[in-house]
């Protein structure tokens, strides 16, 4: 983000749902045109303040930690082990197969006539939709597939 044109104007929205901000937002409108001045006395007060209680930063969290959450986590919903990619699990469908790892004939599965059918299908389809580009958008939109 660049820098500021005014580094002495500032733009603040309260959260209307928080009982404190609403407090803070009541003491501010009280102060008609002295806001500036009445922020800065509440601040440089609580600055130097001693009895004022030390903010602390949150804690950083490293990838490591989260994945040690999520592992945890992840054990405490399944207490069985996962199986590996790949691999059956007990009492369970068979795993699923990559789409790639699947041979596929379509020829051999529509025999030539269909396959010569259904790409004159597709090549329609193609002529169609680039004359057409509009209807096509709704329908994908309707039909929830990415156009």
């Amino acid at each position: 983000m660049g820098e500021k044109k005014d580094s002495f104007r500032f733009t603040v929205q309260f959260n209307a749902g928080d009982p404190s901000h609403q407090q803070v937002a009541a003491i501010l409108n009280e102060q008609g045109r002295r806001k500036a001045q009445f922020l800065v006395n509440a601040v440089t007060h609580y600055m130097n303040c001693p009895e004022t209680p030390e903010a602390a930063a949150a804690p950083r969290i490293d990838r490591q930690t989260v994945e040690q959450l999520v592992r945890e986590i992840l054990s405490n919903m399944h207490p069985e082990p996962v199986p590996a990619v790949g691999e059956d699990m007990p009492g369970c469908d068979p795993a699923i197969t990559a789409s790639e790892d699947i041979p596929f004939d379509a020829a051999a599965m529509l025999g030539e006539d269909g396959f010569h059918s259904l790409m004159d299908s597709l090549a329609a389809m193609k002529t169609l939709r680039s004359e057409f580009p509009t209807c096509f958008q709704v329908l994908s939109v309707r039909s929830g597939i990415a156009a």
